[in-house]
């Protein structure tokens, strides 16, 4: 009786761990997915706006020139944004900062292409 208690209590507890471990299991898969899902979601959809973005430069050369200026300008902005900080701009960044003026030189031709 007591015996046969105890031993059916313990198969019990031993089947609801279980059951919880294969919960949380299946749940952590689901998640992986997910995120999974969202990660090739994301890179499809830069993919595309990489893939427009050339388009309407028409070029290969100048669609980098711009990702790369534009890349610049975001982290260089990041940089100076924290408060009470003094920057020092290298010499040698001047190459980096010529990519303002590519900028202007992809909006400038591609004008020129549309009013020939």
């Amino acid at each position: 009786g007591d015996k046969q208690a105890r031993i059916s209590r313990s198969e019990g507890e031993r089947q609801e761990e279980i059951n919880v471990a294969e919960g949380e299991r299946e749940a952590k898969m689901r998640r992986a997915e997910g995120e999974a899902e969202a990660i090739r979601k994301v890179a499809d959809a830069k993919a595309d706006a990489l893939k427009r973005l050339s388009e309407a430069i028409g070029s290969k050369e100048l669609t980098t020139q711009f990702l790369v200026a534009t890349n610049y300008i975001e982290e260089f902005g990041r940089f100076v944004s924290r408060p009470g900080d003094k920057i020092f701009v290298p010499y040698e960044s001047s190459v980096a900062l010529g990519g303002f003026g590519t900028v202007a030189d992809i909006m400038e031709k591609k004008i020129k292409s549309n009013n020939p």
